[in-house]
């Protein structure tokens, strides 16, 4: 026999489970405060096509994984925590795949920069934008400065020798927004891949080049910028890529010693970054019953509302395949059956509906973890779904 919060010895580590329990409780909290015609309101709590259709609990053994079937899912990456995470991860695999992690060589630039080269010949650099913003600002206004200096920075002919002299391919963009004492803060994270050893003349004049073009533009955009802070660049490897592909939605459910939950329900929610948190730390902040926090999470998502977390330069989409930026929709969509998944329990609507109203979706994933249909049952009936 199980108990409610899904304790069983062979489901997976506390660690895991209360990761998922956050997630799921961070999404019930975005449902409230979105308008009740969101497709997060349906997100893994309606069935695919509604009516009275089933859900299905399965559970893929060769990567210790369990999942539902035949649920909606929303594929909002700036909303929802639960197909964010799912997003990002799976995000990551296409990019891993596409690069091929396997180092080859390591190239040493004169001020001791290291530069690790994929097997494709290609090596990464990253560089992070941002630009004064003040408390008080709203967020659009933020980043529409941001947006139109980043524009201006990579269009001229600044930006076609720039991008010849460093033998660049292409290049991965995504946006990380968070708020603090000075209120919003977005900035932009940009991924280079270049040929072989890329940037051929010193990684100290690069920065130096990118620093001192993004100060002109912000300039040319309305803003204003300190050049050694509004621009970071450094020569990186190929985990820039799981780095940059989870800036913006921020994977808040880091295990904590002594069996804390997460950081988000804690601020800040992410150490390091002074006093900012991001969006999934505001939803922590608005279910503990901080009103301010709930408030500037909506603002944020009207602001986000038509912008993309990741996008990639049409040189390297040519070079890698149109695979690599499947939209957040295909990339949250309910499982597909792999061979050898597992059906560990089919539930009808009327069953389902008591595991929704009573927030127990989270549970049901960390029992069904152990793989075992019979403790799956137990769990449903001691819950009163059976």
């Amino acid at each position: 026999m199980t108990d409610v919060l899904g304790n069983t010895g062979k489901s997976a580590s506390p660690g895991a489970q209360d990761v998922r329990i956050e997630r799921y409780r961070l999404q019930s909290e975005a449902r409230r405060l979105v308008s009740p015609k969101d497709a997060l309101q349906g997100c893994l709590r309606w069935p695919v096509g509604g009516g009275n259709g089933r859900v299905a609990v399965k559970y893929r053994r060769k990567a210790q994984y369990a999942f539902y079937g035949g649920l909606q899912t929303c594929g909002q990456i700036w909303k929802c925590p639960v197909c964010a995470a799912k997003i990002t991860e799976r995000r990551r695999k296409l990019w891993e795949h596409a690069l091929n992690s396997k180092v080859i060589t390591t190239t040493q630039y004169e001020d001791g920069a290291v530069a690790k080269l994929i097997s494709h010949g290609w090596s990464l650099a990253m560089a992070t934008f941002t630009l004064e913003h003040h408390f008080g600002e709203e967020l659009q206004s933020v980043i529409g400065r941001l947006e139109r200096a980043y524009q201006l920075m990579w269009s001229g002919k600044w930006a076609v020798k720039f991008k010849a002299s460093g033998s660049i391919v292409g290049t991965v963009r995504a946006m990380e927004v968070t708020h603090g004492m000075n209120g919003w803060h977005p900035h932009i994270h940009c991924l280079f891949i270049m040929e072989g050893a890329g940037m051929r003349y010193q990684h100290a004049s690069a920065r130096s080049d990118l620093q001192e073009r993004w100060h002109r533009v912000v300039g040319k955009a309305g803003g204003s910028n300190v050049r050694s802070l509004g621009c970071v660049f450094t020569v990186a490897d190929i985990r820039s890529i799981e780095y940059i592909d989870k800036m913006g939605i921020e994977t808040v459910y880091r295990k904590l010693d002594k069996g804390q939950i997460s950081e988000t329900t804690k601020y800040p929610t992410k150490k390091g970054r002074g006093d900012n948190v991001g969006l999934f730390g505001l939803l922590a902040l608005s279910a503990g019953g901080g009103a301010e926090a709930g408030s500037l999470w909506q603002q944020a998502q009207v602001s986000l509302k038509h912008r993309k977390h990741i996008a990639t330069s049409q040189g390297l989409l040519r070079r890698l395949g149109a695979s690599i930026e499947l939209s957040d929709n295909n990339l949250a969509a309910t499982e597909i059956d792999d061979y050898g998944d597992e059906l560990l329990a089919i539930l009808e609507r009327a069953e389902w509906d008591v595991i929704d109203r009573r927030e127990l979706r989270a549970q049901l994933l960390n029992i069904a973890q152990s793989g075992n249909a019979q403790t799956v049952q137990d769990f449903l009936v001691e819950v009163g779904a059976r």
